[in-house]
């Protein structure tokens, strides 16, 4: 089962790499005085999380025009809070094709859209979260720092505080302050 489940995971990485060499992105910083409009990417399963990306939401809200919310549920049923939300979409297993690349519609729509910025709140290893992130076509990607995964353009550090509220509040400090006349780094 191991050697099956390693040998998916090649296959997986070895699409992704052949669809990356295709991919074309326009890439510009965009702090929050210039962006117009984010994607945030998160993973679902956690009720917890949950509140802290609806909290999160209604900060960048009083900054952005449009925010596009994708999370990943691992459960078989949604819970009640999360159906019926505008800008939400959530995607499941079933939702994933057999190396777990998501093959949802709206997370096809969502990946296609040219996000000013795309926040990936995700924090896992898991290729469903990866795939997302490496073929969106948002304009600066931003997430943690992933040893040996290079598909964000601002990566921050959070092996500290591996906490979804510790990267949200480094995620606002770092779009709040970057690229502004007065931002400097030491």
């Amino acid at each position: 089962m191991k050697m099956f489940a390693g040998l998916k995971n090649e296959i997986a990485h070895w699409t992704l790499r052949k669809n990356l060499r295709h991919l074309r992105r326009t890439r510009k910083v965009h702090n929050l005085d210039t962006a117009s409009s984010a994607g945030i990417l998160f993973d679902a399963s956690n009720t917890k999380h949950f509140d802290s990306v609806q909290a999160f939401y209604k900060d960048l809200g009083k900054h952005l025009s449009e925010i596009r919310v994708l999370g990943y549920f691992h459960g078989k049923e949604l819970p009640d809070p999360y159906l019926f939300k505008k800008d939400y979409t959530f995607f499941q297993k079933k939702d994933l094709n057999w190396y777990r690349k998501p093959v949802k519609p709206e997370v096809e729509t969502f990946i296609k859209r040219p996000f000013d910025i795309l926040i990936d709140l995700s924090m896992s290893d898991d290729y469903l979260f990866q795939y997302i992130v490496a073929m969106s076509a948002a304009r600066m990607k931003v997430g943690h720092y992933p040893k040996g995964r290079y598909y964000y353009d601002l990566m921050i550090q959070v092996e500290k505080n591996p906490s979804i509220d510790y990267l949200i509040e480094q995620v606002m400090h770092y779009l709040g302050t970057i690229n502004k006349p007065h931002f400097t780094v030491y």
